[in-house]
């Protein structure tokens, strides 16, 4: 009866052995809810304070900055197999040392189809498992406490626009309270934030005329306040975006 008994057990054990996954068939962290900056590309030179940025986010989304212009585009990843969609971007203009950082880091994601978690690093590889990118988590800033820049505004016809020339758009959230200037008047807003979400009360702003560009623009701005329904912020940059993910404002922390 002993022998039978320990047989059986030594046949449990073998089989459950067999079930266990070994730690190195699983599969890395979920990449979803994370954001990552840019630390190394072969063969490249990274630009000094300019940051390329990816955040993974729900659904499949994939946004950030290539270095120069916002982008958004789509993720999938099963096991330790990806693929990258970078897509529609903004159109600015940058130096040519940030446009080429920008051109490789796009290409680099559009090429990805494998990643791993490694000491906290993010490394892309491609179809041959060859490196193509490593990445560090992204720092992001407090929304409250900064002073915001507006680089971008949609006008409300779907697209989104620079602002015009030697205007400036600011804004300061502040426990509750958004204060700024509009590009001619100063305004001021009330706002409520839940996890990502944010929801921005129409504002009250002073009575002051400009000429019509700049008029037209602080209209297109505080209507697209009103529309935010999301934020995304990461270490220098503020994204508002509306229900269907339409950017309505991009701003830049002023340090």
């Amino acid at each position: 009866m002993r022998i039978t008994v320990g047989r059986t057990l030594a046949t449990a054990l073998l089989v459950a052995s067999f079930l266990r996954p070994a730690a190195s068939q699983q599969p890395p962290p979920t990449l979803e809810g994370t954001a990552w900056k840019l630390a190394a590309l072969p063969g490249i030179a990274l630009v000094g304070d300019v940051s390329s940025t990816v955040a993974f986010e729900a659904a499949g989304v994939m946004g950030g900055s290539d270095g120069c212009n916002r982008y958004r585009g789509s993720w999938t990843a099963a096991g330790k197999f990806i693929v990258l969609k970078p897509g529609a971007s903004t159109q600015m203009a940058c130096p040519e040392p940030v446009m080429k950082q920008a051109a490789a880091f796009t290409k680099t994601l559009a090429a990805a189809r494998g990643y791993a978690m490694d000491a906290g690093q993010l490394v892309l590889t491609g179809a041959n498992g060859q490196r193509l990118a490593t990445l560090v988590p992204l720092p992001v800033a407090s929304l409250e406490g900064s002073p915001w820049e507006a680089t971008m505004v949609n006008n409300g016809k779907g697209a989104v626009s620079s602002l015009v020339k030697d205007t400036a758009i600011t804004g300061r959230f502040d426990a509750g309270s958004l204060r700024g200037s509009a590009g001619c008047n100063r305004y001021t807003a009330t706002y409520k934030v839940n996890g990502d979400g944010i929801t921005i009360a129409p504002a009250a702003t002073t009575r002051k005329m400009c000429p019509a560009p700049v008029m037209e623009q602080e209209r297109n701005y505080l209507a697209a306040l009103a529309r935010a329904t999301t934020r995304r912020l990461d270490e220098k940059t503020l994204e508002l975006r509306d229900a269907t993910g339409a950017l309505q404002v991009s701003f830049q922390r002023v340090d």
